[in-house]
C-alpha cells in the first residue's frame, strides 16, 4: 500500500478539527456512567521485529473507545472497549486493526447466592520477539478471549462455597505459528472470610487443553488462597497449589511442582496509586494472569501467549497525580522462562531466556474532555541465541477526547 503525506495530514487537520468541536461541545453530566471518546496518537519504535539487527519505524494509530460502569440493584454492569487503525510508515504489511473488551456482571441474590460473569477478548499484532515466535517480517495477528463465571453460596457467615468454569483461548493469523491452544477450566472450593480483614480458601482445579500440532493437556490443582486486607488502602492477595500438568506428546516436557501468585495493591494518598504481582506458574496459565490496572477508564493489563514449561513473572504499576491536571505514570515488567520444547515451535528456542520491560508516561488534562499523553519505553531480551537477544526503544505521544 503507498504512503501518502498529504493524505495522512488531512487525516491529522481533521482529527484536531474534530478533537476542538468536541472539547466546546457541553459537558455530560458529571454522574454519567457512560463515556465515549476518540484519540489519535503516533509511535516510533526502534525495533519492530524485536531481532538483534535493528529495524526502526513510526506507527500512526486511530481509535474509538467507549465503555460504562452501571449499578443496577443489587447487580452491577460494567464494559469497557476500544479500538484503533494501526498504520506503519514503511513495513505496510503491518497494517492492523487492534481491540480491547473487558465485559463483565456482578450479581447477588436476596439470599445466599452471588457471582460474577467475565468476557474478555483483545486483538493486536504479535510480539514478534515473544518466546517460540517465529522468525517472520509477515503481519502476525494475536487474539486471546476468556469466558469465566464464578458463583457463592454463603452457607453461614463465615463459611462460604465457591466454584466456576471458564473457556480461554489464544490464535495468531500467521500460518507457520503453532502456538493456537484453548482450555476449559473448572474449580470447586470453600473459603472462610468470617473477620472482614483476613479470607482463607481451599479447593481443587482442573484444566484440559488443546493446543495446536495435536497436543492434549491435562492439569490438576489443589490451591490454597489467602486475601489479607490490613486497611483500607491495602490489599494483599495470594495462591500457593500442587500443580501436576502433562502432555499427550512426548516432545513436551511435563511438569509436577509447586506454582503460585502473589499480589499487592496499595493506595497511600488519594494521589498515588500502586499494584505489584509475583507470580510462578506454567506459561499457559500465564498467558491469562490478569493484572489490574490503576489508571481510570483502562482495562487490566493481559500478558502476551506463552508456550513455556514454567514462567516466573514480575510485574509492578504506579500512578502518581502530580497536579489536578497532570498525572506520571511507571510500570515495569521481569520474567524468565524454561521453555516446554526445541525446536518444535521455532528454530531459535533455547532452554531459558528472560525479558525484561520498563515504561513511562505522563498525562496532562487539557480541558475536562481533552487530554494529551506521551510515553517512552524500553524492553529487552537476553537468551543463548545471539539472533534472538535484542533491545528495542519506543517513544510516543497521543491525544484523547472523552465525553460523559
Amino acid at each position: 500500500m503507498p504512503h501518502h503525506p498529504r493524505v495522512e495530514q488531512r487525516k491529522l487537520a481533521v482529527a484536531a478539527a474534530a478533537a476542538a468541536l468536541l472539547a466546546g461541545a457541553p459537558a455530560w453530566a458529571e454522574e454519567s456512567p457512560y463515556y465515549i471518546g476518540g484519540s489519535l496518537g503516533a509511535t516510533h519504535d526502534s525495533n519492530i521485529f524485536r531481532r538483534a539487527a535493528r529495524e526502526a519505524d513510526t506507527i500512526t494509530s486511530e481509535g474509538i473507545f467507549g465503555g460504562v460502569d452501571q449499578p443496577l440493584g443489587r447487580q452491577r454492569v460494567f464494559a469497557n472497549a476500544n479500538v484503533n487503525a494501526n498504520q506503519f510508515k514503511s513495513n505496510h504489511q503491518l497494517n492492523n486493526t487492534s481491540y480491547g473488551l473487558t465485559s463483565g456482571l456482578d450479581w447477588q441474590t436476596i439470599e445466599h447466592l452471588s457471582g460474577t460473569v467475565r468476557y474478555l477478548t483483545n486483538q493486536r499484532l504479535a510480539n514478534y520477539g515473544d518466546p517460540n515466535a517465529p522468525l517472520t517480517t509477515e503481519k502476525n495477528v494475536e487474539r486471546s478471549q476468556q469466558l469465566a463465571a464464578t458463583a457463592r453460596y454463603g452457607i453461614s457467615s463465615a463459611f462460604a462455597l465457591e466454584g466456576g468454569a471458564e473457556r480461554r483461548a489464544v490464535s495468531f493469523s500467521l500460518a507457520g505459528d503453532n502456538r493456537d491452544f484453548t482450555q476449559r477450566v473448572g474449580h470447586l472450593g470453600l473459603r472462610w472470610g468470617g473477620t472482614g480483614i483476613l479470607s482463607v480458601g481451599v479447593g481443587v482445579r482442573s484444566t484440559r487443553g488443546d493446543v495446536d500440532l495435536g497436543d492434549k493437556t491435562s492439569r490438576r490443582d489443589v490451591d490454597l488462597s489467602v486475601t489479607w486486607q490490613p486497611s483500607g488502602a491495602s490489599v494483599v492477595s495470594g495462591r500457593l497449589s500442587s500443580t501436576r500438568e502433562t502432555h499427550s506428546l512426548a516432545n513436551v516436557s511435563e511438569f509436577s511442582g509447586v506454582t503460585g501468585s502473589l499480589s499487592w495493591t496499595y493506595k497511600p494518598t488519594g494521589r498515588t496509586q500502586f499494584a505489584a504481582s509475583l507470580s510462578r506458574d506454567t506459561g499457559s496459565e500465564t498467558t491469562f494472569t490478569i493484572f489490574p490496572s490503576v489508571l481510570p477508564n483502562t482495562p487490566p493489563f493481559i500478558t502476551s501467549a506463552d508456550t513455556n514449561r514454567l514462567t516466573t513473572v514480575l510485574q509492578a504499576v504506579a500512578s502518581y497525580e502530580l497536579t489536578g491536571k497532570i498525572g506520571l505514570n511507571g510500570n515495569l515488567r521481569y520474567s524468565r522462562n524454561t521453555t516446554a520444547q526445541t525446536g518444535l515451535l521455532s528454530p531459535n528456542t533455547t532452554g531459558h531466556d528472560t525479558l525484561s520491560a520498563i515504561g513511562l508516561s505522563a498525562s496532562y488534562a487539557a480541558t475536562r474532555s481533552v487530554s494529551l499523553g506521551c510515553n517512552v519505553g524500553h524492553d529487552s531480551r537476553s537468551t543463548g541465541v545471539a539472533d534472538s537477544t535484542y533491545s528495542a526503544n519506543t517513544i510516543g505521544c497521543s491525544v484523547q477526547v472523552t465525553l460523559r
